[in-house]
């Protein structure tokens, strides 16, 4: 084998292998694959066309096996001795993968009272075909009947009908060449179908304790009202909404409406939910099956000690990427950060591990957010920050125009008169009247008649175009970026030079911001001659020659 190389790394998705002839060969077989002889990738041995054959197709970050072998009418040679080559792909670009993330739309999480499932979701940029699962917990696709292949679509209603009062998990995979990815990053939703309206059983409701409560005991009971008609309800408790991983469907009988919460660890959140039962087989969910959440008290004695968040203070109105800070915990080995979209979800950011004081959040849509921080310990023991209290944020909308659009928003050019060979610096001032923080993207396309000397550190250049990703700038700040470039000879046709700055946001729909510099005037070349004249007097060498 020649390419590529042995142990080769970032690598085409689309790369040729090749090797060297074979002597007395009639051709070549070559088998791909993510193990040595599975052939995953080709299928199988396939004949190759010569000493190469093209793949494509392949995944991102990914390392391949691979060998080839001459082929006639005697047998087979493995290529070096029968020993197996290996190749990594490159990274995936950044704006190749988030063209392609994407995200479910309908019914939203956690959504109650469904009657069907039609189900939706947004485009993937490239993806052939869609994969859909449905099932009663994350990953089991029992309602769907396993992963369904429902083309390129970006809708579809499950066919076999649903139980009521059901709660139904579900996942949608776009897979294109090279890729098969989920959606949102791979949170699975939730929702749950509504009672049947000819339920002998009277609704009813979860007592305590109640919706969004922190302290709670790690033995409290568990209340609801008593359903008309019950003869038993069974108690679901789990770490997120749908699921009984901690108590799991408990039995109670009638008339009791109580259960003691167990298996339980503080510093925690719960979610939890309650089935009415009759003697034929109905069953209602309580609170037409909305899923109520509780925090446990911490235990400072046997967990980490308390700490608090600092920010973004609950209540204010933030960037679409805040930064989360936090104080130490004493005791801590690490922190679980949770931001959701409802109050207990980890929908957002997933209780992602850190073992820092800070996260850093990107690209959030305009809306409200809850956040929490908890610290674990070596043996795995909880606390959460503030005694349990969750904080809120706000995205603002439109921060671009409503913070960035001003008059001291502007780019400046000095000098305006200059000479070819000449320096011109230009100065752009984002300036954030606003009360939080803009992060933007700033494009700067310099004229053909200037040569780039210098800039601000963090750009990217492609051809004469400058751009800076994700410039933060602070809420009552300015932020400045510079340029320092040359003029060329390109000024003889084109003696005014004009530039200007794009401000864009990163939020869909905020117009990009445009700022002109002063023109500059290059002044024509001037030449400077040197005269030659004859010399006034004429020195001739006299020779003598003594005989």
């Amino acid at each position: 084998k020649s390419a590529p190389a042995n142990a080769a790394s970032n690598q085409p998705v689309a790369p040729t292998l090749s090797w060297t002839t074979s002597a007395g060969a009639s051709g070549y077989e070559v088998c791909v694959g993510l193990q040595p002889s599975d052939c995953s990738v080709t299928g199988g041995w396939v004949s190759a066309s010569g000493v190469s054959y093209a793949l494509s197709g392949l995944s991102y970050d990914t390392t391949y096996f691979w060998q080839v072998r001459a082929v006639n009418n005697d047998g087979v040679t493995l290529a070096d001795g029968g020993v197996w080559w290996t190749f990594t792909t490159g990274n995936e670009p950044a704006a190749v993968a988030a063209g392609r993330a994407f995200s479910k739309t309908l019914p939203p999480h956690l959504a109650t009272g469904m009657t069907t499932a039609m189900l939706s979701w947004t485009a993937s940029s490239g993806a052939n075909y869609y994969l859909v699962c449905v099932g009663t917990s994350i990953g089991l696709c029992d309602a769907s009947g396993g992963w369904v292949n429902v083309g390129n679509t970006t809708s579809w209603t499950v066919a076999s009908p649903l139980q009521s009062a059901t709660t139904y998990w579900w996942q949608v995979r776009a897979v294109g060449s090279g890729f098969d990815i989920q959606a949102d990053d791979g949170q699975w939703w939730a929702f749950t179908t509504a009672n049947d309206p000819n339920s002998p059983l009277g609704a009813f409701g979860k007592s305590a304790p109640t919706h969004t409560a922190t302290g709670v005991a790690t033995d409290t009971l568990l209340g609801w009202t008593a359903a008309t008609g019950a003869q038993r309800y069974t108690v679901c408790v789990g770490t997120q909404p749908g699921l009984c991983d901690v108590m799991s469907h408990v039995e109670v009988l009638s008339p009791t409406t109580s259960l003691a919460l167990a298996n339980a660890q503080a510093g925690r959140t719960y979610w939890w939910q309650v089935w009415a039962h009759d003697g034929s087989g109905a069953f209602l969910q309580a609170d037409a099956g909305q899923w109520w959440a509780f925090t446990t008290a911490n235990d400072t004695g046997s967990g980490p000690a308390d700490f608090q968040k600092v920010v973004p203070i609950s209540g204010t109105l933030v960037g679409n990427s805040p930064l989360l800070n936090w104080t130490a915990s004493s005791g801590a080995v690490g922190y679980f950060v949770c931001v959701g979209s409802a109050w207990g979800l980890c929908d957002v950011a997933n209780n992602a591990a850190t073992t820092g004081l800070s996260r850093a959040l990107s690209g959030l849509a305009p809306g409200s957010y809850w956040w929490q921080v908890t610290a674990v310990d070596a043996e795995g023991d909880t606390t959460q920050a503030d005694g349990g209290v969750r904080w809120q944020f706000t995205v603002a909308n439109n921060l671009l125009g409503a913070n960035l659009d001003n008059v001291d928003t502007r780019k400046e050019v000095t000098p305006t008169q200059v000479r070819i060979g000449d320096l011109v610096s230009y100065t752009m001032v984002l300036s954030n009247s606003g009360g939080v923080s803009a992060t933007v993207r700033v494009s700067d396309t310099l004229a053909a008649a200037l040569t780039l000397v210098s800039a601000t550190p963090g750009y990217a250049q492609s051809g004469q175009t400058l751009v800076w990703e994700n410039v933060v700038v602070p809420a009552g700040e300015t932020t400045v970026l510079t340029i320092t470039a040359q003029v060329n000879s390109n000024a003889l046709s084109n003696p005014t030079v004009n530039n200007s700055v794009v401000i864009s946001s990163y939020d869909d729909g905020e117009p990009p911001i445009v700022r002109n510099a002063d023109p500059v005037d290059v002044e024509a070349y001037r030449a400077f001659l040197p005269i030659v004249g004859k010399p006034a007097f004429a020195f001739v060498p006299v020779v003598v020659v003594e005989p």
